[in-house]
């Protein structure tokens, strides 16, 4: 028998002991010291750490509230400032405190709250506003207040909407399997909005804006009980949402009669939901399930449209939905699992059928069933593949066409060898079918909805990444997807949408980073229409392509100057550019393009070890052309933004 010089040094190893001295005997050996492989308490001396910090800077929109929508600046130009704070103590006994305070002193900020016990009541809440900008350009002949517009001359106005945000929130955590839990979200939605008009008072047919308030409340609560077990879970919970608007209708009309015309407005409604859900796990599987009940009212008051015909004074709306849906895992086998999922809805329209005279309203019913199962395996430690099929079946009573029916198979795969590389793909083909459509008229017998349409969708999309070193990863991802309405009767008749992301991340030895990404896509689509004043109907298709182009890149270097400053640069560069073309009339409309430089520099300086100077500086510029408003710019205003944005601030952050 031949054995190897590691078998003997092994087997001489083990008899040592037996021979060496009775200090090495077994019976004599000292309990080892495991103190440091136990996790200690942690302890709090109930002192609040954290940040706090104050800042000033200078913001120029260049003109463009749009830009404000990038920077957390007020509105125009001029010094600004805030106070950020992010602090927290903790006890002993697990009695907690948390503050935060994020750009107060902005338009946009926020202030949140929390306080309890990790084993016991814990309540938090928070405050928030959010303005979100659009053009403050634009031209109406409208002006007034409240919901009252009158005539007159053409002025600027600017469109923006302001989310006021309350929201608080209680939970019990004790040491029982109980959960109890209970949230609420007030929020106040204010400012002006626009809808098209296609007659301008003083000016003609010609298209222009209208002023629209906005002035409206919506709660959203919650409160549910949640059981817990080692395997399984059920909570039973109550959702509701309240919406109220301060305006049923919005007046417009000259100066002398402003009530002349009426636009509705959005009526208030509610929400209120019933669920029950729960989960069980056992050895390789799970199933989790949910069953819902929910009920939606509308109260909408007819009494402010006096030239409507009206049979009451109130719509009443009323729509009851059920739904259960479940969600099956089994792994059968350390390499193979399935997934299955299911789902049922059920929504039943009992509004009021007659509130207008001489006419019925149709009862918006629908029911909607999904089922999809879904199988993994791993072939190999390197290939890991999956197949599945998804099936939808939508019934809407009150459609053109009834039924629609969609099923979707897909393969993927994930190859990942043990090498610098890996590599993904997954391919899906959908096919839709619907109903047979009827009629609407005896003059648009191919007129039909795009969403019921028959349709054939294949997509394919696949990834990879490669690392060139330990210091430099390329990735790459690439996709494709094809649409076919198979009858091309009036309406879409086929799409595409193709693309491609490259990207490369580095990492050097000196505490510097880089990146660089590359990002194209494109998206085509064809319609078919016909003209109805012909007695061919005129047939003709337009075509509409979209090509956008994002490019960026970011460099950053960390402990610079003895460690003390941390520094990053990013910059991104997007074009998009729309063409339309049509057979109609031969003519190859202007092209639409959008385009926008951004540049960001941040900066850390460390002074000591609990005070940081922090430096935020931001450029843009944007334009857009867009031909549709360019030959309106007298009565819609300059729609089509310009604009160079500068933001520059500087903090002082305290770490306590």
């Amino acid at each position: 028998m031949k054995l190897s010089p590691l078998w003997l040094s092994i087997t001489a190893a083990l008899a040592f002991p037996a021979l060496a001295q009775g200090d090495y005997a077994l019976q004599n050996a000292g309990e080892a010291d495991t103190s440091r492989w136990r996790c200690s308490d942690c302890s709090s001396d109930g002192e609040w750490t954290g940040t706090v910090g104050f800042g000033a800077g200078y913001s120029d929109n260049g003109g463009s509230t749009r830009f404000n929508n990038w920077v957390p600046a007020n509105t125009g130009e001029g010094m600004v400032g805030s106070f950020n704070a992010d602090l927290e103590r903790h006890d002993d006994d697990g009695f907690y405190q948390k503050v935060k305070v994020e750009d107060l002193g902005f338009d946009r900020f926020l202030l949140e709250g929390e306080i309890g016990h990790y084993d016991g009541l814990r309540v938090r809440g928070s405050y928030s506003e959010t303005p979100y900008y659009w053009n403050n350009s634009s031209l109406s002949a409208y002006s007034g207040s409240s919901n009252v517009q009158t005539s007159g001359d053409l002025k600027a106005f600017d469109k923006s909407v302001t989310r006021k945000k309350l929201d608080l929130g209680v939970k019990y955590t004790p040491h029982t399997p109980w959960r109890p839990y209970a949230d609420m979200t007030f929020e106040k939605k204010e400012g002006t909005k626009s809808f098209y008009t296609s007659t301008v008072p003083g000016v003609g047919s010609v298209p222009g804006y209208m002023q629209k308030p906005i002035e409206h409340e919506t709660l959203n609560a919650s409160a549910g009980l949640s059981y817990l077990e080692e395997r399984w879970m059920v909570d039973f919970a109550y959702r509701t949402s309240i919406f109220r608007n301060d305006y049923t209708a919005l007046y417009y009309g000259p100066s002398s009669d402003p009530y002349v015309n009426q636009f509705s407005l959005e009526p208030d409604n509610e929400f209120h939901q019933l669920a029950l859900s729960g989960n069980y796990r056992w050895d390789r599987q799970s199933l989790n399930s949910r069953i819902m009940w929910s009920q939606a009212t509308s109260d909408g008051g007819l009494d402010a449209f006096p030239d409507a015909h009206n049979r009451k004074s109130n719509f009443k709306g009323h729509v009851n939905t059920w739904q259960v849906d479940a969600n099956y895992l089994n792994r059968l086998t350390r390499k193979t699992s399935l997934k299955v999922t299911a789902d049922y809805r059920d929504r039943d329209d009992r509004s009021d059928l007659d509130a207008l005279v001489g006419v019925t309203r149709t009862e918006y019913d629908r029911t909607q069933s999904r089922l999809g199962t879904a199988v993994d395996h791993r072939f190999s430690r390197s290939l890991r593949m999956s197949a599945g099929y998804d099936y939808r079946y939508d019934k809407r009573e009150y459609a053109d066409r009834e039924r629609t029916e969609d099923h979707t198979v897909y393969l993927s795969a994930r190859y990942r060898p043990d090498a610098d590389w890996s590599a993904g793909a997954k391919l899906s083909y959908q096919t839709r079918d619907g109903s047979d459509w009827h009629n609407s008229s005896s003059t648009d017998v191919n007129l039909r909805q795009y969403y019921l349409a028959d349709r054939d969708r294949i997509e394919l999309r696949g990834d990879a990444n490669y690392d060139v070193s330990e210091n430099v990863q390329l990735t790459a991802e690439a996709w494709y997807a094809d649409e076919q309405y198979p009858t091309p009767d009036v309406g879409m008749s086929e799409g595409q949408d193709y693309g491609y992301d490259l990207g490369i991340n580095v990492y050097l030895e000196n505490d510097t980073t880089g990146y660089a990404y590359y990002n194209q896509q494109s998206i085509r689509s064809e319609q078919q229409h016909a003209n109805s004043n012909e007695p061919d109907w005129g047939r003709y298709s337009t075509s509409i392509e979209d090509d956008i182009t994002t490019v960026g890149i970011g460099l950053s270097r960390d402990n610079l100057f003895s460690k003390k400053l941390d520094i990053a640069l990013d910059y991104s560069y997007h074009y998009g550019r729309g063409r339309t073309d049509t057979t109609g009339s031969g003519y190859r409309y202007p092209n639409n393009s959008s385009k926008g430089h951004r540049v960001e520099l941040k900066g850390d300086y460390r002074l000591n070890e609990n005070q940081t100077i922090r430096v935020d500086m931001r450029y843009e510029n944007f334009s857009e052309d867009d031909y549709l408003f360019n030959g309106e710019t007298a009565n819609m205003g300059d729609v089509n933004q310009k604009y160079d944005g500068y933001f520059g601030f500087v903090t002082w952050e305290y770490r306590y």
